[in-house]
């Protein structure tokens, strides 16, 4: 009597899934199309967009290139540079260091690159976003001023109470650009008439900051003195028929956005990291809602200073965009 004998086969886990994986990559040729490792190469780089482009050594190398100049160039134009420039200067003061190291430096450590730059060109102390030598230099502050109203006598005079209040903590008026109209945009260029550290101005913007603040809640206190409250004063006065404005004068940020019909009042000394977000995108500067987002502005509360009373029986609530 013939006995059938039948056999069971299963397959393992890892032939299944090498199985499946090699199902989608049935169309490339030679090892993509049979080998589990090769096969997953081409659909990690078609991720992403330097590498959209058909996949081999000589593509691979040259999207890295673009994709590095354009990281070293986006850095260097903060400092006024672009990437042919920078590398010529790099090469000119014997600094060897290569696109990858660069880049990775513009990425990751930008205090590092400043560092480079400095060594390399003679880069206004204005422009300067990380520096550990704390000199006494007359410090530089670029400022622009966007306001929305046609009103040029209203503008002339919020421009005037601007370096009225910057002229009482020390810093004077050296260069400016015509008025642009439609809505008013100025800008101007200051410089200290001390020598000061680059701490030491940043105290002086901080008082600023604090006489606006006590001004929109209807108290100056003794650390301000009285030039600068009239100053400052006069400066609010202009505001009231501005709907929105904007005013950068170093790190110095003052602005207005008005929503729905209320109002509310920014004064706030910018951080390296806000400072470096509006000079990246410097058109922000006029869309005053947009920039306050941007730079996170509207998240803490400590900066909102317009305050709105309700009754005499209830304290006083910021408000709140």
């Amino acid at each position: 009597m013939e006995q059938s004998s039948s056999r069971k086969t299963s397959l393992s886990k890892k032939r299944i899934e090498k199985g499946k994986a090699l199902s989608k990559s049935k169309k490339l040729r030679n090892a993509r199309s049979r080998k589990r490792t090769d096969s997953e190469e081409p659909k990690f780089f078609a991720k992403y967009p330097p590498y959209s482009i058909p996949i081999s050594r000589g593509n691979r190398e040259k999207a890295f290139k673009i994709l590095r100049i354009n990281l070293i160039n986006r850095a260097a134009r903060h400092y006024g540079l672009s990437y042919s420039p920078l590398m010529k200067g790099l090469k000119a003061a014997n600094i060897e260091l290569n696109r990858k190291q660069l880049a990775d430096l513009a990425t990751n450590d930008a205090q590092a690159f400043e560092k480079i730059l400095v060594k390399a060109f003679d880069i206004p102390s204005s422009k300067l976003l990380y520096s550990e030598k704390n000199e006494a230099t007359h410090a530089e502050l670029p400022g622009v001023i966007y306001l929305d109203t046609n009103k040029t006598e209203l503008a002339e005079e919020f421009y005037r109470s601007i370096l009225e209040v910057l002229a009482n903590i020390g810093f004077e008026l050296i260069d400016e650009e015509p008025a642009k109209f439609g809505s008013w945009i100025k800008k101007f260029m200051l410089k200290s008439k001390d020598v000061l550290t680059r701490e030491e101005v940043v105290k002086r913007l901080d008082k600023v900051e604090r006489a606006i603040e006590l001004k929109h809640i209807d108290k100056m206190q003794s650390e301000v003195d009285s030039n600068t409250a009239q100053s400052i004063a006069k400066l609010i006065e202009c505001t009231k028929d501005i709907p929105n404005f904007a005013t950068l004068a170093g790190s110095l940020l003052f602005a207005k956005v008005t929503i729905n019909g209320e109002s509310t009042v920014f004064a706030h000394v910018l951080t390296q990291e806000q400072l470096l977000i509006a000079r990246e995108n410097p058109q922000l500067i006029y869309k005053p809602l947009e920039l306050l987002n941007q730079i996170g502005l509207k998240r803490k509360e400590p900066e909102i200073v317009n305050f709105v009373t309700v009754n005499r029986n209830k304290k006083t609530t910021p408000n709140k965009l």
